[in-house]
């Protein structure tokens, strides 16, 4: 089941900014986990890519707000 949520980025010295929203969906299988997988990744899931703690994170944007010298601009993602 995927879940709403907004991330938030900053250049608090350039005073620009990005937020974007959309869904978040947590994917456990086979193939989601061998695409991402690095050398080197064991080391914080010893189990490897079957680690019942290991999992991929999918984040789907649809719509978002750039701020630049104090003007906002929102924008969808098609």
């Amino acid at each position: 089941m995927a879940q709403r949520i907004d991330d938030y980025g900053c250049d608090a010295k350039g005073f620009k900014g990005m937020m974007l929203r959309g869904t978040m969906e947590v994917l456990t299988d086979a193939a989601s986990k061998e695409m991402i997988w690095r050398k080197g990744d064991n080391q914080y899931y010893p189990g490897g890519v079957t680690d019942p703690n290991y999992c991929v994170l999918k984040f789907t944007a649809t719509d978002g707000r750039f701020y630049s010298d104090f003007y906002p601009r929102s924008f969808v993602i098609e």
